[in-house]
């Protein structure tokens, strides 16, 4: 059995000489999880890269009818180029991603009015970003209200939460970020920040890209990849694997930790190693504490590696998936 140690500096190179491009075939239900080809809503043709578990290449969308919804690009795990989306066969938007910025060049809303058009005009339109909240981290949805001008942000864009409450507004000029206001309704207050607000359009597909599961059918990831093979799998080597690779995995730990308030209130911080076996059904095993710092900071390391580990898969030799022992610290910083 294989034995893996991650460090925070380290990580990125963990899977340095692994490479697995495949074509998939996967499957997203009404909120974009992953889930079984019955209960699909879209279904997603896209070039994967299997050694880190993100896109790699193009991709084209289907509802379930069969029409296409959207397509685009991805170089490795980040949308690149043109993403196109769909409605009723028409072009419904153009949207140019360069990582995580955006353009708008085309636009129609819901009712089929035209808003940008050649990168020009004012527009409405739905958003996605990220809360991070006391008890973990949701995407949630709004609306974005701004104008594009010569293909690029200008004036004020708005932000409204789903229940229409103004959570910020922006200003630009020609492009250029300018200051970001955000609003503290039962206080009556506002405050100014220097930087961007991370929404993006809400076909951005977040939870599609993140491999976000529908629990309801698909305990692990690798539940899915055992009812759904992929042609090619037997090319790929590699060690355990998550979506986004695993600095992906390392921040999703970090994210969704609680620090216990009366480790806080003694100020107790440092590092938490555990150790845990995936097996080759993509089991969580063997859960352990190798350096303890508290038992409740250790008790909270075994808690957040138990809630992220479901999308965590198995090492592959010659893309067959075999149980394997990983080492990660669990870091608990005050500050």
């Amino acid at each position: 059995m294989k034995h893996l140690y991650l460090s925070f500096f380290a990580i990125l190179l963990a899977y340095s000489g692994a490479f697995g491009q495949v074509n998939a075939t996967l499957y997203f239900n009404e909120l974009n999880q992953l889930t079984t080809e019955d209960k699909a809503a879209i279904k997603r043709e896209v070039a994967m890269d299997m050694s880190q578990l993100q896109f790699n290449g193009p991709f084209k969308d289907y509802d379930s009818k069969g029409n296409l919804v959207a397509e685009g690009t991805y170089v490795n795990g980040s949308k690149g180029g043109l993403f196109k989306t769909y409605r009723n066969g028409q072009l419904e938007s153009e949207i140019e991603f360069n990582d995580n910025e955006f353009v708008i060049r085309e636009w129609i809303d819901a009712t089929g009015q035209r808003q940008v058009t050649n990168g020009a005009g004012t527009f409405t339109m739905p958003y996605t970003y990220l809360d991070r909240g006391v008890v973990g981290q949701t995407w949630k949805t709004g609306l974005m209200h701004g104008q594009m001008k010569d293909g690029k942000r200008d004036g004020k864009w708005v932000f409204d939460s789903e229940q229409k409450i103004v959570l910020y507004e922006e200003d630009y000029k020609a492009g250029a970020f300018l200051k970001r206001k955000g609003f503290i309704h039962s206080q009556n207050r506002s405050y100014e920040m220097s930087y961007r607000f991370d929404a993006r359009p809400a076909f951005d597909y977040i939870a599609i890209e993140n491999l976000e599961l529908d629990t309801t059918s698909i305990k692990q990831l690798q539940q899915f990849f055992e009812h759904y093979p992929i042609k090619g799998i037997e090319q790929v080597q590699r060690d355990i694997a998550y979506p986004g690779g695993m600095a992906a995995f390392m921040q999703d730990v970090g994210s969704n930790i609680r620090y216990p308030a009366q480790d806080q209130r003694a100020k107790i911080q440092g590092q938490v190693i555990v150790s845990f076996a995936i097996d080759e059904k993509g089991q969580l095993k063997d859960l352990k504490v190798l350096k303890s710092l508290s038992p409740t900071l250790d008790a909270e390391a075994v808690r957040v590696i138990e809630l992220v580990a479901p999308k965590l898969v198995p090492a592959l030799l010659d893309g067959k998936p075999y149980e394997s022992i990983l080492s990660i610290p669990v870091s608990f910083r005050i500050g």
